[in-house]
Parts: C-alpha cells; structure tokens; sequence
C-alpha cells in the first residue's frame, strides 16, 4: 500500500490484522518495538556478548529459556557482585543436584540447555553470516513456530520473517 503518510501505519496494521492477513510494514519505529523482536535482538545482543545484563535477563525470561523471577533470583544470590552471566556460570558449575530445591533444579536445567544453545550460537556466529544465524535461532528454539501460536501469531511471524529477510 502507497499511503501519503506514515501516520495511520498503525491503523493500517490493526485493519489488516482484525482481517487475519499478515502485513509488514517498512516503519522501522514500531517494528522494532514488537515483542518478538525485541526477544530477537536480545538474543542477538546476547550472543554478540553475554556480560550485556539487560539482554541476558530478557532472553532468560522469554519464551526462549522460560525462566521465572524465582529462577532468575535464585541465579543472583550465587554472586550478587559480578555481571549476572558470571553468576548464572557459577551456579550451574556449583550445582548439587543432593541439595537442590525444586526452584534451583528447574534453573539449572534451564541455564545448562541455554547455555549450550548460547554457545552453538557464538560459533555459528562467527563462522556465518547473520542471516544464517537468525535462521539457526529459529530453528533451534522454535521461536518462530512459539510466536505462530500467540494472539495475532501470523503477523508475530511475519515480523519475524522480516526481520530475516532485512539481514539477508
């Protein structure tokens, strides 16, 4: 659609969503603000560097990892004086399974499968172009089939698939 402003985008979008079609929309000011983007290039920030707090917890809480604040809080209290990474690092090297309340059992199962994930990712990385990782991501978590399931999950995926089609 040719509109002569990008004023109504959001009108637009609400339209074509209440008709079930999915549309993209190249207004990078609100689309980079959808929920599933926004847990997208978390992950990427994450996988670029780990020590980024804000990225890191926000991966951890999404659909993703799925940790709750009890998880997250249980992960703090290892080490409250170093970057949260570090942390989650050293609860999941200390880990007693003996000990293990059913919060610290839950993490730990969380964090190790992430961690692996994380590291998968950070040599793909490296060896790949981004568009090929973001395809990876996909893949490996099931994100973009997770956000198909959501209200309005054919425009979550479109935005997603957007996101792919801008890195290539």
């Amino acid at each position: 659609l040719l509109v002569p402003t990008r004023s109504q985008n959001l009108q637009i979008q609400e339209e074509f969503a209440a008709a079930g079609i999915p549309i993209v929309i190249n207004d990078a000011q609100n689309y980079f603000k959808t929920t599933e983007l926004q847990v997208m290039l978390s992950l990427l920030k994450v996988i670029d560097n780990p020590l980024q707090e804000v990225p890191l917890v926000a991966v951890l809480r999404s659909p993703i990892v799925g940790m709750t604040a009890d998880e997250l809080a249980t992960v703090r209290l290892t080490d409250r004086q170093v970057p949260y990474y570090t942390a989650l690092d050293e609860f999941i090297r200390n880990f007693d399974a003996e000990t293990a309340d059913t919060v610290s059992n839950s993490a730990y199962i969380k964090l190790t499968r992430f961690q692996e994930q994380l590291t998968g990712f950070r040599a793909l990385a490296r060896a790949n172009r981004l568009v090929d990782l973001i395809w990876s991501i996909y893949g490996t978590t099931g994100y973009l089939d997770f956000v198909g399931g959501m209200p309005g999950g054919p425009q979550r995926q479109a935005n997603l698939r957007a996101l792919y089609d801008r890195a290539h």
